[in-house]
């Protein structure tokens, strides 16, 4: 959370400096190289080092993907939006966190770490085709 916390309040700047997509972009290379890091060493230094930049990395995304909303929705859609996103968010942590566990508890840390990785590349491509999509 310190890293995170580090992060937030520079979140418009770098919006002004990037824009959203760059935004998204950075933050998802940054838990990227977590994920790998995580997949390719074995040791405690290096995955507190990688939980480091997974605080910096949701640190970018989440307030990013917050203000994206705000930005383009009006106020009455905003916080209906608002309160879907964190409700969806809250369930999710704990669907991913039991299937994680399941998984975890089936094969090993390595791969859960591939699969993390898997979805980061998925998210990549919706990345992608969104920028192609806001470009046309």
């Amino acid at each position: 959370a310190f890293f995170e916390l580090i992060v937030l309040p520079m979140n418009e700047k770098l919006l002004d400096r990037f824009g959203f997509v760059k935004l998204f972009l950075i933050g998802s290379t940054i838990l990227m190289v977590r994920w790998i890091t995580n997949y390719a060493f074995d040791s405690i230094w290096v995955y507190i080092f990688a939980t480091a930049l997974h605080g910096m990395g949701f640190g970018i995304i989440f307030p990013t993907a917050l203000n994206y909303m705000g930005m383009y929705l009006n106020e009455e859609m905003n916080a209906t939006a608002l309160g879907l996103s964190n409700s969806f968010y809250l369930i999710t942590i704990g669907i991913v966190s039991f299937t994680i566990g399941i998984i975890y508890d089936l094969y090993s840390f390595k791969e859960v770490m591939l699969l993390f990785i898997g979805i980061g590349l998925i998210s990549y491509l919706f990345i992608y085709m969104f920028h192609k999509k806001k470009a046309n």
